[in-house]
């Protein structure tokens, strides 16, 4: 991607992230009590096949999302991580967050999971969408946009699904529960389980983060700006509960 590009795509991301929308609680619980738990993104795709989907184990392994949780959505994220620098050129790079676009892939995940883990890997190969509202051309179908991913005004990690079509899985904050390297570890960030921290609104639980690419910040800051975005892709595997 064009340095241009990027930075553009990605100030698009943040000032959309900073933009987010006011989400109400009795609404998310109100949408989940509609639909039983289950959101249908189409007639052709009743998300009620992902409790068939099996998620992607890491090594070592990363803990179980909890009995009382179910799957409810599965999404690529698109976007870079962000890393500073300071006056030491030996030290390594700070990570201080990242930006994303989350584009639904559900359905896919139900019809082909083989494609479903190649498509970290496809995206990162693409470019964004000069327009960040478009849907990604990965595959042989477009992937909607589902939401977006960022960092807030306090550091906390952000999942902000109220912008999709059915708003149901609301806004998570998450904080990180445990981690493990990806197999492709020098080059791929590492794989996570994130879970609910305060203020979060709607159903959402936990979040995993896998079958990640790209993303790695350089060893040391030799030669590095103060800033650093790496471009990365990630599936991010969403657990609700149904209230």
């Amino acid at each position: 991607m064009k340095a241009g590009l990027l930075f553009t795509t990605t100030l698009a991301i943040a000032t959309t992230a900073l933009a987010a929308p006011t989400f109400s609680a009795r609404r998310a619980r109100s949408l989940f009590s509609n639909t039983h738990g289950r959101r249908q993104i189409s007639p052709e795709c009743d998300l009620n096949g992902l409790d068939s989907v099996v998620m992607p184990v890491a090594n070592p392994a990363l803990p179980g999302p909890g009995e009382d949780l179910f799957l409810a959505s599965i999404v690529i994220g698109r976007g870079v991580q962000n890393y500073t620098c300071g006056n030491d050129s030996t030290a390594a790079p700070v990570a201080t967050g990242a930006v994303a676009i989350l584009y639904e892939a559900s359905c896919i995940a139900m019809d082909d999971p083989d494609l479903l883990a190649s498509l970290p890997g496809q995206a990162l190969a693409l470019s964004l969408p000069a327009d960040p509202e478009e849907d990604l051309v990965c595959g042989a179908q477009p992937l909607e946009r589902s939401g977006h991913h960022f960092f807030n005004s306090a550091k906390i990690p952000t999942f902000d699904f109220t912008e999709a079509a059915d708003e149901a899985l609301g806004l998570g904050l998450v904080t990180v529960g445990s981690r493990s390297p990806a197999p492709d570890a020098a080059t791929a960030v590492p794989w996570l389980q994130l879970t609910r921290v305060d203020g979060s609104v709607g159903p959402i639980q936990s979040i995993y983060r896998l079958n990640t690419a790209g993303g790695v910040a350089p060893a040391t800051c030799a030669g590095q700006p103060a800033s650093i975005s790496v471009e990365y892709a990630a599936q991010y595997w969403v657990f609700s509960s149904d209230a």
